[in-house]
């Protein structure tokens, strides 16, 4: 193998890590570093330019995806939040609005 396709299988090794590193679970994060090392570790005597191009593109795939994963991840964390955050903000409000209707009961409407 070249020095240039070297080069080129350590960048995709260092992006991999890296877009994996942004999973915000721990579980999912922990897996991908781990399944991305075992990997690379397992094909690393690997000499055949063919193997070498075919793993490669693999690997560009497997990084497209966790990109969209990454992304979907980041994405639903956000809408849980924001859906969450509106449950309690409603729940608030609902408390708030009963808390009022008592006390009009209890002193009339005029306080």
């Amino acid at each position: 193998i070249n020095m240039a396709t070297k080069t080129q299988v350590l960048s995709l090794y260092r992006m991999l890590l890296r877009e994996s590193k942004q999973f915000p679970s721990y579980n999912y994060r922990t897996y991908a570093l781990q399944r991305i090392k075992d990997a690379f570790r397992a094909n690393r005597r690997i000499e055949d330019p063919k193997m070498v191009a075919k793993l490669a593109e693999e690997g560009h795939k497997t990084l497209a995806l966790i990109k969209r994963q990454v992304k979907l991840r980041h994405t639903h964390l956000y809408t849980h939040t924001r859906i969450h955050t509106c449950i309690h903000l409603s729940t608030q409000i609902k408390l708030h609005v009963r808390y009022v209707n008592h006390v009009h009961r209890l002193v009339g409407p005029k306080l």
